[in-house]
């Protein structure tokens, strides 16, 4: 019983991959057998009981066709792959060859290098590829001639590698594999750079022998139109030999009884065989284009895998295809992708869309793709489709139903006969200008418009937090659940929605650039939220509440219940706004400015605010302020009148021109030392004034008054008037 070392199990893939990890070129039946077991019986790691087993091993177990073998091994819902190989050499080319056959390099030796015959080439310059022929010398190959590139030529600095190519043999008797569907699969799973060598002993019969050959072709005629095959000899048309021309597949086909034709490389189907009824399988949409001549006789047939293009007859069936430029479709397409170009319908019965998209991942960037009716048209029903498309050319009454997933329509005018009915989720790109004669039934749910109606998940504000928030503009984006993380895509959504609310969370700093003037700016509180409105920020005519805001603000301005901390620029209206201590308000406009029941703070050394007028100015209105202000940099005629609800106020010398109105209860603090020139008319009424009237009216209850002859006096309150005269005629009182 040998147990290999180099050989274990990928259980996350299905099929699974048994994978050699070392160079071996060959895996007996027998050495197969005792790994794998192991490998089931094992309880480590991620193998094991807990998985399905691996293989079945019997004697005298029939392959397929009906061949009876002496042992047979039967892998389970897995494939061996052999190790893969490695490039010889990576380098350039030195030497031009346009016809693509002769590669030269007196940098490398090939003999050394161990280049031999069938080694794959790979020019990473050009794009293509050819197999070595000879090994003409240490520094120059004959190969097969490239193709599948550019120019198909070795140039002086492409790069390129050659890459070994070995054998790899399942040998010691016969190997099976199903998958978990117990489908049939090949036991063998190509890896790039190794061929693989499938033996077999068995006691076949000469019937047996025909079952072998219908198994080899697995279904199907296999044809590839760069090759040199041709005739309908076994195994002429099986996978290892695939048949170069049409003509002979279907004669394959038609003697087997197949219905299928895969292609391997690019197909051309002309007028010279008839098709009716087949299936073309291509490897992929990306990798197989299927062209169809107009000629062709491919009436009522199938096509699958590939990209289509070309003239369809009869009832058609496209199922994961993508097709462009398509002519006469009449029948079924399902999981297909249109491409930009033109789809053409004609025919009768109902043209069937079935989930297909518009959006091309293979082929990103694409253009919108056209449905033309062909004048009086045939009905088309479209089911799930996602994407943009555009309609034309429809003169007949036949129906039309079109589902979107979602997506765009756009109706030319072209469009002018017949019903469409527009079901689903997505956009009528065209609907105003629309000037077709069709009956339109539009049921179309527009995205923005569920959005709108759907304000409650974003609270009536679009919620930003730059800490938690996320990139985009897409629904939910920008709710409170699901903040957006940036301002500039904030004010997009903002817009979209028709919502002005913009709700920070964290602080912020506003862009240059984009224009926030028509925004109303939130915070959580005026002593958590900062908002800095740099240098240039468009913010004319917004709204700021509950934020601490600084920088420089242009255009009109609302602000209630918050902060201003050094803000220049102002112009409009302040509500319940605080005045930092120790930072300038700075003024800038001709609008008039009014700050109702604002106050300022004091800064750790004890001062209050300053308010800048702004040179030549503006008029300003303080109404009900408290606290301590300094007012400054007044050059301009413009009034200003200050009304307190207590505290002080400082004018500065350069005030020099105008009229300032102090009223209220406050101090002018400056009073006897001002030397500015602006006018100012205090009509203030001190606090400690009114005291002291009230104190010497012999109204406070603890601080009595005395009266003499010469003199009225409160002890406690210091309050001393001199009384001098006649004291009959006339008295004077002086205050000390």
């Amino acid at each position: 019983m040998t147990s290999r070392t180099d050989i274990d199990v990928d259980f996350e893939v299905f099929p699974r991959l048994i994978n050699i990890t070392s160079s071996s070129q060959e895996l007996s039946v027998q050495d197969a057998h005792d790994t794998l077991t192991d490998i089931e019986d094992s309880d480590h790691g991620e193998s094991g009981a807990q998985y399905p087993g691996l293989i079945r091993t019997e004697g005298g177990q029939p392959l397929p066709g009906g061949v009876s073998v002496g042992l047979t091994t039967a892998l389970q819902n897995c494939q061996i792959a052999p190790g893969s190989t490695s490039p010889r050499t990576t380098s350039t080319i030195t030497s031009t060859d346009l016809t693509g056959f002769i590669l030269t390099d007196t940098g490398k030796d090939f003999v050394a290098l161990g280049v031999v015959r069938g080694d794959w080439i790979i020019n990473f310059t050009d794009q293509s590829v050819t197999e070595v022929l000879t090994v003409n010398s240490a520094t120059e190959l004959r190969t097969r001639g490239l193709r599948e590139g550019a120019s198909n030529a070795f140039t002086i600095g492409d790069d390129y590698k050659i890459w070994e190519v070995r054998a790899f043999s399942l040998d010691g008797g016969n190997f099976t594999a199903v998958d978990e569907s117990q489908v049939e699969i090949s036991p063998y799973f190509s890896v790039f750079g190794v061929f693989g060598n499938l033996t077999a002993s068995s006691s076949a019969t000469t019937q047996e022998q025909a079952d072998i050959e219908f198994s080899s072709f697995q279904g199907a005629v296999w044809i590839d139109q760069t090759t040199s095959n041709t005739g309908t000899v076994f195994p002429t048309g099986t996978p290892r030999r695939p048949v170069n021309n049409l003509v002979d597949a279907q004669a394959i086909a038609d003697s087997r009884g197949f219905f299928e034709i895969r292609t391997l490389s690019h197909l051309v189907i002309g007028p010279t065989a008839v098709h009716q009824e087949m299936k073309f399988i291509g490897r992929s949409p990306k990798t197989t284009t299927i062209t169809i001549a107009d000629a062709a006789d491919v009436t009522n047939c199938e096509y699958q895998d590939a990209l289509v293009t070309g003239y369809l007859d009869g009832l058609c069936f496209l199922t994961r295809c993508a097709v462009k430029n398509l002519f006469y479709i009449s029948g079924h397409l399902e999981q297909c992708v249109l491409r930009e170009g033109t789809i053409t319908l004609a025919g009768s019965g109902v043209a069937m869309f079935n989930r297909c998209s518009g959006v091309d991942a293979t082929n990103p960037g694409v253009g919108i793709p056209t449905v033309d009716f062909g004048g009086t048209g045939q009905a088309l029903a479209m089911k799930g489709y996602d994407g943009e498309v555009r309609f034309t050319n429809k003169s007949g009454t036949d129906a039309v139903s079109i589902d979107l997933a979602s997506g765009a329509i756009t109706l030319e005018d072209s469009v002018n006969a017949g019903e469409i009915v527009m079901r689903g989720v997505g956009t009528w790109v065209n609907r105003e200008t629309y000037a077709g004669n069709a009956t339109i039934v539009n049921q179309l749910v527009e995205g923005s418009l569920i959005q709108l109606l759907d304000r409650t998940v974003y609270g009536e504000k679009v919620t930003v937090d730059s800490a938690n928030g996320t990139v985009g503009t897409l629904f939910p984006i920008g709710s409170p659940k699901f903040p957006v993380n940036n301002l500039t895509e904030a004010l997009s959504i903002s817009q979209n929605l028709n919502i002005p609310d913009i709700f920070l969370r964290t602080n912020m700093t506003l862009p240059v650039g984009p224009d926030f003037g028509a925004c109303v700016f939130s915070g959580i509180s005026a002593s958590r939220t900062i908002l800095t409105a740099p240098s240039g920020a468009l913010v004319g005519g917004a709204l700021y509440s509950d934020l601490v805001v600084t920088g420089e603000l242009t255009g009109f301005t609302t602000m209630e219940r918050c902060q201003s901390f050094g803000i220049s620029g102002f112009n409009g209206f302040m509500l319940n706004v605080a005045l930092v201590g120790g930072q300038t308000l700075e003024l800038g406009g001709a609008a008039q400015t009014v700050l109702l029941d604002c106050w300022s703070t004091t800064d750790a050394a004890g001062a209050g605010a300053t308010i800048d007028m702004g040179g030549a100015g503006q008029p300003l209105q303080l109404r009900n302020f408290a606290g301590d202000v300094t007012i400054i940099n007044k050059t301009g005629a413009d009034l200003a009148s200050v009304e307190m609800a207590g505290g002080s106020i400082v004018l500065d010398s350069t005030l020099t021109a105008g009229t300032i109105y102090l009223r209220g209860v406050g101090d002018w603090v400056n009073r006897n030392t001002y030397t500015g020139t602006t006018t100012v008319v205090d009509e203030l009424v001190k606090g400690h004034q009114v005291q002291e009237l009230y104190k010497h009216s012999n109204l406070d209850p603890t601080d009595a008054i005395t009266v003499t002859q010469t003199r009225v006096s409160s002890a406690s309150g210091g309050i001393v008037v001199d009384i001098t005269g006649n004291g009959t005629t006339s008295n004077t009182f002086t205050r000390q």
